[in-house]
């Protein structure tokens, strides 16, 4: 597990919590975290996501068996 946060510190509560779920050598991860990344920052919203490999012990159980990569937004 890895946490990206934004460089602005002050992470307003009603932020969404973002997740992005990975393979390890997934071509696409890149790619998605530069596309998040401006998503977030285009919707004015803090850039600060959680991100799980698959294999991690720490990877949530219902995003085990999703695609690579995979975004999950809650809020």
């Amino acid at each position: 597990m890895r946490l990206v946060e934004s460089a602005n510190s002050d992470v307003a509560q009603s932020s969404p919590r973002v997740e992005l779920i990975f393979d390890g050598g997934c071509p696409n991860v890149r790619a998605a975290r530069e596309s998040l990344h401006a998503a977030l920052e285009q919707c004015g919203l803090p850039t600060s996501w959680t991100e799980y490999q698959h294999n991690d012990s720490a990877c949530p159980e219902y995003a085990c068996h999703c695609g690579s990569p995979a975004i999950f937004v809650y809020g």
